[in-house]
């Protein structure tokens, strides 16, 4: 079995432990389409998403592997308080 099979294989194991949500699901048969060579055009009718994802997608495979798909790093507002001040404010208020 060639390896980038039993990389996927592996791979593949893993996420379906995770939960299911459309968005994983378009990615892994976008991923399953590129591995079977067909085009991009063909893949985004198929899935009906635009090519930009499809070419994302692939673009995120080819750099970083399987499991940095889904790997999203949390954004948002950073904290105005220190961790020692969360503290004391949870002990005023309790």
């Amino acid at each position: 079995m060639p390896k980038i099979v039993t990389h996927f294989n592996e791979t593949l194991k893993g996420l379906l432990k995770k939960k299911l949500t459309a968005q994983l699901l378009r990615i892994l048969a976008i991923i399953l389409l590129f591995l079977m060579d067909i085009k991009v055009k063909e893949i985004s009718a198929v899935l009906k998403c635009s090519p930009k994802t499809v070419y994302q997608t692939i673009g995120k495979f080819k750099a970083n592997g399987m499991m940095n798909l889904f790997e999203r790093p949390r954004t948002g507002r950073k904290s105005l308080l220190s961790s020692s001040e969360i503290l004391d404010l949870k002990s005023q208020l309790f």
